[in-house]
């Protein structure tokens, strides 16, 4: 077994719906290929070859443009060719947030109709109320 690649999400673990996000995976020693996975999830890893020849090796997995799917727990492992079935240890887990301010934006919106409503209550209140002055100028 080889020693654990580290794994870095780029711009940061927690990115806004649609945004484009960059997974990467790297190592102190030399790996021909890296291997990112989902926990829990049923595709098959994604492959990515690496160019470079000597160690240190990475390899950048884009996601573009980043949907809810993809919220979850990645692990990347590393690998040779001359016996791809024998991987690196897992990266530590990395957890990739995915933000979807369609619910927040309803809770903001909710809370400035209910802002309104009581706002026009008051004024109608205060338009309506029996003690009120119809005339400065009578008195």
């Amino acid at each position: 077994m080889y020693t654990k690649p580290s794994l870095s999400i780029l711009p940061g673990p927690s990115v806004p719906w649609g945004a484009n996000v960059t997974l990467q995976c790297g190592s102190e020693i030399w790996f021909d290929t890296f291997h990112l996975h989902r926990e829990g999830s049923l595709d098959p890893p994604q492959h990515l070859p690496v160019q470079k020849t000597t160690a240190p090796s990475q390899a950048n997995f884009t996601i573009s443009p980043v949907t809810s799917a993809h919220r979850g727990t990645y692990r990347c492992y590393g690998s040779h060719s001359a016996s791809p079935y024998l991987l690196s240890h897992p990266s530590d887990p990395l957890e990739l947030l995915v933000s979807d301010y369609t619910v927040e934006n309803l809770i903001r919106m909710g809370v400035a109709g209910l802002v309104l409503l009581v706002l026009g209550l008051l004024l109608f209140q205060a338009r309506n109320s029996p003690g009120r002055i119809h005339d400065a100028a009578r008195t």
